[in-house]
């Protein structure tokens, strides 16, 4: 906590010796959450990319120790991350991205609820989840490079 503090200090130190330059100091405070957003979508982006590469080691792991498990892990997971959207985020199915698309596209206050149905932290957490069951069970996750399948013809 007395980091914190002390960073709270620096910050409000340098923000106070803007005051001659009023322009410069709403200027600062408009791209403040902005910064946040950004430094905040990079840290996730990075931390979920590391979780997927923990679970293609898992996978590469569980491969070396017997090929032959696969017979059974490959279908428990899948049905594990099934049952994980059905019974508790049943918004949680396919890419997401089109799920993105028809939130935007209903934002309005008369179709908050239905907002809030598609894109929640339930909803997030269970996707996730879900992508990392099936990619540690040997599935894939996501679109593959269309050059990587051509390669292989």
């Amino acid at each position: 906590m007395n980091l914190i503090s002390k960073i709270k200090q620096l910050i409000k130190a340098k923000y106070d010796s803007l005051y001659n330059n009023p322009r410069l100091k709403n200027n600062f405070l408009n791209a403040v959450p902005f910064w946040s957003g950004a430094f905040i979508t990079g840290v996730t982006a990075v931390l979920y990319a590391n979780l997927f590469s923990w679970a293609e080691e898992g996978t590469h792991y569980l491969y070396s120790q017997a090929p032959w498990l696969f017979f059974i892990i490959t279908p428990f997971c899948f049905l594990l991350a099934l049952c994980l959207v059905h019974y508790f985020a049943e918004y949680a199915r396919g890419s997401g991205i089109p799920q993105v698309t028809a939130a935007i596209e209903l934002t309005n206050p008369k179709h908050n609820y239905k907002v809030n149905k598609l894109l929640n932290l339930k909803v997030l957490f269970i996707k996730v989840i879900s992508s990392l069951v099936m990619v540690l069970g040997g599935w894939l996750a996501g679109r593959p490079y269309h050059t990587d399948i051509c390669n292989h013809f």
